[in-house]
C-alpha cells in the first residue's frame, strides 16, 4: 500500500485487481517504482509468470496505469486522465490480445507473400488447395528497396465503450471503457508498392479479373488472421502500409514489431500485428476473427444467434468502422 502511494500516478489511478496487482506491482517495482525488490507474494507471481511451462512466461514489461481487463492474454486500456496528447505514447497504447506476445528476431524474421485463388472447402473452414505461389522478402528488403511513407491514424477495438452499452442491453465480451481506441504514426511501406513488385498485380481491377479479391493477413500468434478487400489494399488513399515504426521509433513487441499492417478506417483486428504472411486471395480469410459471429455485422434486432437472421454466413463481415470520442475530465 505505501508503495502504491508512492506512485507517480497517484492511488486513484491504480486499480486494484488481485493476481493482476501483484503482477504489475512486481514489474513496476523491479523497474525502478519504489526502488525496492517487490513483496513476496508479488514475488511468486513473477516467478509463476516466467515459468516455462506457462506460455505467457515471456511477456513484454507494461506500464503500470494500464487497466487490466484480462491478465492471460493481456488485454489493457488507458485511463483516460493520463491520455493528455493526441499521438498515443506505445507505452499507453491500448492492448488487446488473443493469445501470447511472440518474441521475433527482426534479422532472421521473413515475410512471405503468396497466391491462392482456390474456393472455400465444403466446410468454409480453409481454402480448397494450396497457395500457387509464394516468397518470402526480409524486414531489412522492405526497409530499403521500397519508398518510406508516414501514416498517422487512430485505431480502435470494436469492443470499445462496450461497458456502457451494458447499461442499454447486455452484450458479450471484455467491459471496455473508453480507452480501447488510440493514434499514432506508423511508419513503413505501402502494400500496394510490395504486392505491384512482388506479386505483379498492379491495381485492384487486374486483380480481380484474375480472381482475387481479398488480401488475407496472418499474424505470428496462431491461429489468427484476418483480411481485407482488394481495394482497399490497392487504393493510394486506402494508406495500408506494412509498419516497422511506431512514432518514430521500431515497434516494440506488445504492439505487433517487427511488422504489422495498418489499416486506417477499418476495426482494429484487420490491423495484424507480428505480420508474417499475406495472401492474395480469391476467398476471405477463414478464421472466427473474419468469419465468426462477432466479427459480422448485424442489425440491433438481431438479439440472439440462435437464429436464422444470425446466420454468420449471411452477415457481412466488420471492416470500416466509425471512429468514436469522449470527453476527458480533467
Amino acid at each position: 500500500r505505501e508503495d502504491r502511494a508512492r506512485s507517480p500516478l497517484g492511488p486513484a489511478e491504480r486499480r486494484v485487481e488481485p493476481l493482476e496487482l501483484l503482477v504489475d506491482e512486481a514489474r513496476y517495482l523491479f523497474h525502478g517504482g519504489a526502488g525496492r525488490q517487490p513483496p513476496a507474494a508479488a514475488a511468486a507471481v513473477a516467478a509463476q509468470l516466467a515459468s516455462e511451462d506457462d506460455p505467457y512466461g515471456n511477456e513484454p514489461a507494461r506500464h503500470p496505469a494500464l487497466k487490466v481487463l484480462k491478465q492471460k492474454p493481456f488485454n489493457a486500456e488507458a485511463p483516460l486522465s493520463i491520455l493528455t496528447s493526441y499521438i498515443t505514447p506505445e507505452a499507453l497504447w491500448y492492448c488487446r490480445h488473443h493469445h501470447p506476445v511472440p518474441d521475433i528476431d527482426p534479422e532472421s524474421f521473413r515475410l512471405e507473400l503468396g497466391v491462392n485463388r482456390s474456393q472455400a472447402d465444403e466446410d468454409e473452414s480453409g481454402p480448397s488447395a494450396e497457395d500457387e505461389r509464394t516468397l518470402q522478402i526480409s524486414l531489412d528488403d522492405l526497409k530499403t528497396k521500397y519508398k518510406k511513407v508516414d501514416v498517422t491514424a487512430t485505431m480502435q477495438c470494436g469492443g470499445n465503450r462496450r461497458n456502457e452499452l451494458n447499461a442499454v442491453g447486455k452484450t458479450q465480451g471484455l467491459k471496455w471503457e473508453f480507452g480501447a481506441i488510440s493514434t499514432a504514426t506508423w511508419t513503413g511501406v505501402p502494400l500496394r508498392d510490395v504486392l505491384r513488385t512482388q506479386l505483379d498485380v498492379r491495381d485492384a481491377e487486374e486483380a480481380e479479373a484474375k480472381s482475387i479479391y481479398h488480401v488475407q493477413l496472418y499474424g505470428a500468434d496462431e491461429p489468427f488472421d484476418s483480411s481485407i478487400p482488394i481495394h482497399k489494399a490497392m487504393d493510394p488513399r486506402g494508406d495500408v502500409i506494412l509498419a516497422y515504426e511506431v512514432n518514430g521509433k521500431p515497434i516494440g513487441r506488445e504492439h505487433g514489431g517487427p511488422l504489422r499492417a495498418i489499416v486506417p478506417g477499418y476495426i482494429g483486428t484487420r490491423n495484424i500485428k507480428w505480420l508474417t504472411r499475406v495472401v492474395l486471395a480469391r476467398e476471405e480469410a477463414f478464421s472466427t476473427w473474419q468469419r465468426g459471429v462477432p466479427y459480422k455485422m448485424y442489425n440491433s434486432s438481431v438479439k440472439s444467434f440462435d437464429t436464422p437472421e444470425a446466420d454468420p454466413r449471411r452477415a457481412a463481415s466488420v471492416q470500416e468502422l466509425p471512429v468514436q470520442s469522449a470527453d476527458r475530465k480533467s
